[in-house]
C-alpha cells in the first residue's frame, strides 16, 4: 500500500483538508507511517483513526496523526516530505 493510499483514506473524511503521509524509521521497528492533516474547525483525531481503522489493514493505519496549520509545498505544489520527517521526530 502506497502512501497516496492512505491519504485517500483520509480524503474521504469530511474533515480533513489537505494530508501527506510519510514514513519514519524507528529503532526496533520497521518504517512506520505517519499522517500530517489540516483539518477544519473542531475536527477530531480520534475520529480520524476510526476511519482508518475501518478502511485501512492494521499494519498501514498510521502511528501518528498530527494535526498541522499547513503541509509545506514547493513554489509548484509538491509536498517537502523531508520538513515532515523533521516535524515527526
Amino acid at each position: 500500500m502506497t502512501p497516496r493510499e492512505i491519504e485517500d483514506v483520509f480524503y474521504e473524511s469530511p474533515e480533513v483538508l489537505d494530508v501527506a503521509v510519510v514514513g519514519i524509521n524507528e529503532p526496533l521497528a520497521t518504517e512506520n507511517a505517519v499522517a500530517f492533516v489540516v483539518l477544519k474547525d473542531k475536527a477530531k483525531i480520534e475520529t480520524l483513526f476510526e476511519l482508518c481503522k475501518t478502511k485501512l489493514p492494521p499494519r498501514y493505519i498510521p502511528k501518528k496523526i498530527i494535526p498541522v496549520d499547513f503541509i509545506p509545498k514547493t513554489k509548484t505544489g509538491k509536498v517537502i516530505f523531508s520538513e515532515l520527517k523533521e516535524m515527526a521526530l
